[in-house]
């Protein structure tokens, strides 16, 4: 429907860049059927009031990074400007070589 649709827009239309305009590839996230994982099983109806969450997954960022900066592309809601989240070194997690 119109939700899955939605989702998938602001999947693609996602961005996720560096401190050092680093840019970072988004992982597929897409189940077999091919909706976003977060809507798979799910009622896809977005009503006034709820909410909906899908998963965006990129390639892990450079250890020396001090922020992220995320853009989501204002086809997914409808918007006529991006949304733009600047995330500090200290909320990302998973940094440095896998234990």
């Amino acid at each position: 429907g119109e939700l899955a649709k939605a989702v998938k827009s602001a999947a693609a239309g996602a961005v996720l860049t560096d401190n050092i305009n680093n840019k970072y590839k988004q992982q597929p996230t897409m189940s077999i059927a091919g909706a976003p994982i977060a809507l798979v099983g799910t009622n896809a109806s977005l009503r006034p009031g709820k909410t909906v969450e899908a998963d965006l997954v990129f390639e892990p960022p450079l250890e020396s990074v001090e922020y992220l900066r995320l853009e989501l592309s204002p086809a997914a809601f409808n918007g006529t400007d991006s949304l733009r989240f600047q995330i500090p070194k200290e909320m990302i997690t998973g940094l440095g070589p896998p234990q």
